[in-house]
Parts: C-alpha cells; sequence; structure tokens
C-alpha cells in the first residue's frame, strides 16, 4: 500500500522539500513571475536546483530570477506568442542540458473578449496550445526514470468548459465566443493533455501530474502593471519573502521535487493531495485534442 503523502493546503514549498537536496538538478518553471511561479522557483532554488525561469520577456524573467537567487537562469517566453516559444525550446535544445522537472505556473490572464492570434482564441492559445508546444519538445530532453511534468489546470474552472469538452469547430472563437467557456475550455485541454502525456510517457518512466493553482483567477491589468513594483520589493525584501511567501506553492513544489511522490502520474492535485477529476475521463478526447494540437503547431510552425 502506497504511504499517505504527509503535507496538506497549509504546506509550504519549502516544507514540502525539507532536507531535499536538489543540487545537480535542472527545474523548468514557467511564468516565474506570477505568484506562484515565483514562489516555486525560490523554494526549488534554495534546495540547491538549477532553475530555468521563464517569464513573457527577458527582462520581466531575469527580475525574478533576480529575486529569487544566483541559481536562477531566465528566458524569455512569451506564451501569446508563438516564435518566443519556438525561440525559448531551440535554446534550450541547443544546450541540451538534461531537465529533472517542467513545472508550468498557469499565470492566467484574462484577455479582451474574442481576441485571436494566428487564427486562434487567445486563452487557447496561451494558456494551453503554446504550453503544449513548449512541453512536448522539452520532455525530449528529461531524464529517463525519474524526469517529472507538472502542469497547472483549474479543475473548478474546467467544469465551465463546453459540453463536448473542447469546440474543435470553434476555436478561433467566430461561432460563438464566451470568456468564462473559453476559459474553462483552456483548463480542462490542459487536464486532457496531461492525461494523455502520462499515457505516452509511461515506457520512459516520466512522471506526468496535474495541480490546481488555489483559487486561480485571472490577473487583471492592474495586477499585470504591478508585477515589476512586486519583484523590486521582492528584490529589496529578499529575506522577509523567504519566510512568508513560499506559502500555496506546496503542490507544484511537491510534485517537482519530493521522492514521496515518484512513480504517481496521470493524477490531479490539490493541497498536496490527490483529487479526483472526472472531466479527463473521456481518452478518446484526449487523443483527437493532442491530434488537433499538433496540426496547429505544424500551421504555427510555418507562420513568420
Amino acid at each position: 500500500m502506497t504511504p499517505p503523502i504527509p503535507f496538506g493546503a497549509r504546506s509550504s514549498a519549502d516544507e514540502v522539500i525539507a532536507g531535499i537536496d536538489l543540487t545537480r538538478h535542472n527545474i523548468v518553471v514557467t511564468d516565474c513571475d506570477s505568484t506562484i511561479g515565483f514562489r516555486t522557483m525560490t523554494a526549488l532554488a534554495a534546495n540547491g536546483a538549477h532553475v530555468i525561469g521563464m517569464a513573457r520577456s527577458f527582462p520581466i524573467a531575469s527580475a525574478a530570477c533576480k529575486a529569487a537567487g544566483y541559481r536562477c537562469s531566465p528566458v524569455a517566453c512569451d506564451f501569446t506568442d508563438f516564435d518566443s516559444v519556438s525561440s525559448a525550446v531551440d535554446a534550450m535544445e541547443r544546450a541540451a542540458e538534461p531537465l529533472d522537472a517542467i513545472v508550468t505556473s498557469s499565470g492566467v490572464r484574462m484577455f479582451q473578449a474574442g481576441t485571436t492570434r494566428y487564427g486562434i482564441e487567445m486563452h487557447f492559445l496561451a494558456q494551453y496550445l503554446t504550453p503544449f508546444a513548449l512541453v512536448t519538445r522539452l520532455s525530449g530532453l528529461l531524464r529517463g526514470g525519474s524526469g517529472r511534468i507538472v502542469i497547472a489546470s483549474d479543475d473548478t474552472a474546467s467544469k465551465s468548459a463546453p459540453a463536448g469538452g473542447v469546440m474543435f469547430d470553434n476555436l478561433d472563437g467566430r461561432r460563438f465566443y464566451d470568456a468564462k467557456v473559453f476559459f474553462a475550455q483552456a483548463q480542462l485541454a490542459c487536464a486532457l493533455f496531461a492525461r494523455e502525456l502520462a499515457r505516452r510517457m509511461t515506457l520512459r518512466g516520466v512522471s506526468v501530474n496535474t495541480y490546481r493553482e488555489g483559487n486561480s483567477v485571472a490577473e487583471t491589468a492592474a495586477e499585470a502593471r504591478n508585477r515589476q513594483w512586486r519583484l523590486r520589493l521582492i528584490a529589496s525584501l529578499k529575506a522577509l519573502v523567504h519566510r512568508t511567501i513560499l506559502g500555496n506553492a506546496g503542490t507544484p513544489t511537491l510534485l517537482a521535487a519530493n521522492p514521496q511522490v515518484a512513480g504517481h502520474t496521470g493524477l490531479h492535485w490539490h493541497g498536496c493531495q490527490i483529487q479526483a477529476n472526472e472531466l479527463v475521463a473521456d481518452s478518446n478526447i484526449a487523443g483527437k485534442l493532442w491530434e488537433v494540437s499538433d496540426q496547429l503547431i505544424a500551421r504555427l510552425s510555418g507562420v513568420k
């Protein structure tokens, strides 16, 4: 019988990896300037990991990494821009550094109603499709037998997804548009992607899990404008931050680095515990989503 995980919703990122030496571990954390992303990156780096912190621009990633510690390396990766994501992956593939974990932090933002790019609705593009491209390509760098993929997916939001799961015939939002529904669809797509990826990674021994980032809400424009201010404050108050800010990032940190969850895959987590997510039970939808995503990525790869 698998021993119970001795952590819960109140467990901080520091607590879930206390005493674990992550020296020589290379871990990618996306949206590293978001609240959860930054907290996760800081805790992992404090335990010796080299963290590749990704954010939508190099200055933003650099500010977050500087605040988190010298073991963090900034990389620009804007999930609204396919070329930016592709460039980030190209750079990492050239470096050919083996990875121990990839952690996506949603850093979600609500986009203006009906906004599209490349003919794709922005929530689906930025919260699912470009992260799909990043993770699938970087998965080849993960260490076989121990690599981990940790994907943010809000199971509470995904309950508002379309009845069929994903509107494959309306990915541009022209036929029907509702911001809440498209946001929910993107969250469900992340969960379906993780389910299919877990199946495909089984033979390599790479685990894939999803997690909910607390009571996640989309970031407002005002919050986005305040990010740089917060990072400057964090940099000047690092000691205080290290004592207080690491709560609420326990789940992604646990899944990325704690040996007690090794072997757990294809599961959804919240509060450092496994949670049921019945919305991802249809493997047919997961398979179709992967096929359509591959086709869209192939098309975007030709966009200049």
